[in-house]
Parts: structure tokens; sequence; C-alpha cells
């Protein structure tokens, strides 16, 4: 029997040892660009010394290869072994002429567009630049600082004064691209977050698991910062109200516990509430109330000024204790709103007068250095301008005196210590877990020596002034001082 099967024709292309040609078919997967043309090559080809280490690292090959893809992306000097690699294919079809230019033309026109696309951004991105420098509503914030970052605290401590002004609130650079903004009570972070957020130009992307820095032009122009943190602290204000909150929400929950349990301000300082699970709810009390206060908006506080009598305020005589002048301190007996002790404030601050936290024997109030003052602030704030009282304890003029010899030597002490702490602070490489947590170790400890010297330097200029608080003449050496500051820090 006759057979009438066909010749099937076998390829001989060998995409591995082949010697390519301009318009060689090449195909790849990086960056969706598919099939594409060699429209150039530069130097000798070598596929024999083409090889790779562990099926990754390429080595080898001598020529270089310019392509156009069919998408209108152009790669230009691509080496030999990378093209021979494992993400690149080598086909056999062979582009015309006519086809190279047609891919060729295409690449430009798409090249042209995107630069006139890029251009066109770059002049809106530079007109938005400029509205904001000349606009009406934002000549209040800072366009001079010359460093991006310091011009970014200087505007966020204006936005925040501007937006909160009964509230102090603390800027802090930790670093070169980091701001700390923290206060006390006052109002949500959200809503601080809202006013100063702008001021961040790093991001985070969840999917792709990426942190990057995206430039504005209100960054440009104002300053940014890549990280900006918000830190709101909580006085026993605040817990207290939050205490509340939990009781009236809670309240037939809270029934269930005994007495020494239930929720109160101490508890909760002294960390007693976080080992108290609340019946019916299986959380701890130290969570419910944290999580109120998180809720409470501090603008709404109420200030409490203590007094002893509760009919009106009383103007008393005492002796400042750290610099030894006498000053008048007015005592408001009554609680009023924030927005009230704000207004008290700044009239005191207009005749020249402050006001001052209870110490031992010296009772919270508005103190003034000069007694008219204090009458003055007296009668037009609370209606009358009683004599000034004695203090129940009088206390003792300070009599200043001089310590040049330790002033000297602390000053000493602290610019030694500079070298030490520009070690400390120093960058340092991060690239695994354990230089991470070392050059967090060393900043912690940088910022702890910093903090030494600062205090010695202070110390020295007391010394001199012979000022020296009481609570702290028994300092001597460094060694006491960095003991000190690191207990502060530990307490906070």
């Amino acid at each position: 029997m006759a057979s009438n099967s066909a010749a099937v024709a076998v390829s001989t292309f060998d995409p591995k040892n082949a010697i390519l040609v301009v318009g060689q078919h090449v195909k790849t997967g990086l960056y969706n660009r598919g099939l594409g043309y060699v429209t150039a090559i530069h130097g000798e080809q070598n596929p024999a010394s083409v090889g790779s280490f562990s099926g990754g690292i390429a080595f080898g090959g001598s020529a270089s290869f310019d392509i156009v893809f069919l998408d209108g992306s152009v790669t230009n000097r691509l080496p030999e072994s990378i093209l021979r690699g494992v993400q690149w294919q080598i086909l056999e079809g062979v582009a015309s002429e006519y086809e190279i230019a047609l891919a060729v033309a295409q690449a430009d026109s798409i090249r042209e567009q995107k630069e006139k696309t890029k251009a066109a951004e770059k002049a809106a991105y530079q007109k938005k630049c400029d509205d904001l420098r000349t606009a009406e509503a934002l000549k209040h914030l800072n366009q001079e600082e010359e460093y991006s970052s310091k011009r970014a605290g200087k505007n966020i401590r204006i936005q925040l004064k501007r937006a909160f002004p009964s509230v102090k609130f603390s800027v802090r650079m930790d670093g070169h691209n980091s701001i700390n903004v923290g206060w006390t009570d006052g109002p949500l972070k959200e809503a601080v977050k809202a006013i100063v957020g702008c001021f961040q130009c790093g991001f985070y992307d969840v999917n792709e698991d990426y942190h990057g820095i995206k430039s504005t032009p209100f960054g440009d122009v104002f300053g940014d910062v890549e990280f900006l943190f918000f830190n709101r602290d909580y006085s026993d204000v605040a817990i207290e109200e939050a205490v509340k909150a939990v009781n009236s929400k809670y309240a037939a929950n809270i029934a269930e516990l005994e007495d020494d349990k239930k929720p109160t301000v101490e508890n909760y300082k002294n960390g007693s509430s976080r080992l108290v699970v609340v019946p019916g709810i299986e959380k701890d009390l130290a969570s419910l109330i944290f999580s109120e206060m998180l809720k409470w908006d501090g603008l709404q506080k109420t200030v409490l000024i203590p007094a002893e009598d509760s009919q009106k305020s009383i103007i008393e005589e005492h002796t400042h204790t750290k610099h030894g002048f006498q000053m008048f301190i007015v005592v408001n007996p009554e609680r009023v709103a924030r927005d009230v002790f704000m207004a008290q404030l700044d009239a005191a601050k207009a005749l020249g007068g402050w006001y001052s936290k209870k110490w031992g024997s010296t009772p919270a109030g508005f103190a003034f250095k000069d007694e008219a003052a204090a009458k003055s602030f007296a009668a037009d704030t609370f209606g009358h301008d009683d004599e000034p009282t004695p203090p129940t304890k009088p206390t003792k003029k300070a009599q200043p005196k001089a310590d040049s010899n330790t002033a000297d030597k602390f000053r000493t002490l602290a610019d030694k210590m500079q070298g030490e702490i520009d070690n400390k602070l120093a960058n340092r490489l991060t690239n695994t877990p354990k230089r991470q947590r070392e050059a967090g170790a060393a900043r912690i400890e940088g910022e702890r020596l910093k903090r030494t010297q600062e205090v010695l330097l202070k110390l020295a200029d007391l010394h001199d002034a012979g000022t020296v608080p009481e609570v702290l003449k028994g300092i001597r050496s460094k060694k006491a001082v960095y003991e000190l500051v690191g207990e502060k820090m530990d307490s906070s």
C-alpha cells in the first residue's frame, strides 16, 4: 500500500547558540513588553561564553543589543548575557526593514507624547506652587526657611496655634526627616492630623508593601517631612472623665465588681485596673478606660484653680523659691471652663503675669512681680482688689551664692561628651535585624547623653548665678546627672 503522508519540515534554529541579526524577534515578560525586534547590535557575539551562577546571575557574552517593542517601549544596550538568559526568549523570526521602521516610528511617537505630557504636568505642578506662594489664606506660613523639614516644623507650630490657641503643643524634630507632635488632653488626634497631616510626604502602600515619598506643591512651598507622628497624653482630668464614661456606659457590669476594683483614677494610674476583667464584657478595665479617653475631646474640659476662699479670689504674697523675688498670687476659688481660663491667662500676661502651679505651701494662681498689677488683675477679673494676704508658712528669701568652680567643672564635662554623642547619633547600617537593634540602642544612648550634656550646661549656669534649686544641690558629677535624666525618661 502506497503511503500518502506529507514530509514535515524540522527547524534547525538553536536560540542558545544562534548568531542574532538585526530584525531578530525577541520576547520578554518583563514589564509586560512582549514581542520586540533587534534594531542594532554592538560588539561581537559570543553565545558559547554565556552562562549563569545557580541559574540566576548571568555572565559572559561580548555584545549588546538595542530592541524596540511593539508596545512602543525601547531597550538600549541590553547585555548579551541577559538577552540569552532565563527571562528572555530568542525567536526564529526576523522582521523586515519596513516592520522595524514602523515599530521605531511608533516608539518615537509614544516617547514624544510622554515628553509632552510630562512637560504639561511639570508646568501645572509649578503653577500650583506659584499659586500657593501668593495665596492670601496661607500668607501667615513660612516660606523662607532653607531646609524643608525645619520649614515644615515652623509651619506646623503656626497652624496648630491658629487652630487650637488654648492648647500647648510640642513640635520636635527627630533626625532630619521626622517630626513628633505631642500635647496633653486638647483636641482629638484625628482633629490634629486634619490640620497638619498635609506636611507629611511619606506614605505606605499596603497592597504593594511599600514605603515611599511623594512630593506635593504644598510640601515644596511650605516644607514637609517623611514621617509625622502624633502623641496625645492625658491628664488626671481626662482619666477622670473616662472613668465617669465607663461607670455610666457599663453601670450594670461595674456593679458586680468589688468596691476596691471599681474604676478610679488611682486604680488606672497604678496599673491595678489592668488586672480587673469586667463581667459580661470580658475586657480589662484599663482598656475600657483608655478607649473612652481616646474619644474624649479635651477642648471641652474644665480647669480647677484651687483656693481656700470659696466666695472670691484672694491675693497672697510669696517668695519665688528658685529666684528669690517676691511675687503676688491671685488665687481663683472657682472651677471655670477652659476658654474662660485662657482669657484670664491672656489678661494676666498683658499685665506681666503668668500662671503658677502649686508648689509646696505656695498655692496655684496668677502670679505677678508687681503688687499693683496683681490688684488690677483681681479688680478687672473678679471685681475686687483685696490687700495681699501673707502665706500660711512664710517662705525664706533665697540668698544667691555663686559657685564658679563647680560651674567650670560641669562645662568641661559637657564639652568632653560631644565626641561620644556624635558617635552614638551617627547614621548606622540597619540592613539586618541585629544592626537595627544596635542602631536603635546607640541612638537611645546618644539621646540620653545629649540630655546629660544639656543638664550639665544648665547646672553650670545655675551655679554661676547661685540659683541652684535645693533638690539639685547634691548633684556633683556627670554620673549623677546621667542617672537623673535616665530616671526621668523611664518615668515618662
